[in-house]
């Protein structure tokens, strides 16, 4: 694992896990995907500091508004300061406090520690662009 290059992907939708993993295979990262906040948990858990990004959906759970992005990031923050860039993503609309906005305001989305936010779907040339804006 020494010299691996790791980015955390955690998002209900295969289509945006799959997809990320491709643009990050094609930058010689190992993408390790996670579908629910637990499976997130438990992985970042294993080894925290071997993450170089972080990405997150806003809304990983439809049926359930606590189990968002925000609170995703307050989680891992919990367990290991998060040393990689923090990205939210969302393919919709953003509930803030429970009230239903279009887009995420940049100040709510720092205060948990996101570097950035993302609208899904990602395209290839905007993730190469924000992963160069990195360093990665």
């Amino acid at each position: 694992m020494e010299g691996d290059k790791f980015i955390l992907i955690i998002d209900d939708s295969d289509v945006i896990r799959n997809s990320l993993n491709t643009f990050c295979k094609k930058r010689g990262y190992k993408a390790v995907l996670c579908e629910t906040m637990e499976e997130a948990e438990a992985k970042y858990k294993e080894g925290p500091e071997k993450y170089k990004a972080i990405f997150i959906d806003y809304n990983l759970d439809d049926s359930d508004l606590s189990k968002n992005g925000f609170n995703m990031a307050d989680k891992l923050r919990a367990i290991h300061p998060i040393k990689g860039k923090l990205v939210i993503m969302s393919g919709g609309k953003f509930y803030s406090f429970y009230t239903l906005i279009d887009e995420v305001e940049e100040d709510e989305y720092k205060q948990h520690g996101f570097c950035t936010y993302m609208k899904k779907p990602v395209p290839k040339k905007a993730f190469e662009q924000l992963m160069n804006s990195f360093g990665l």
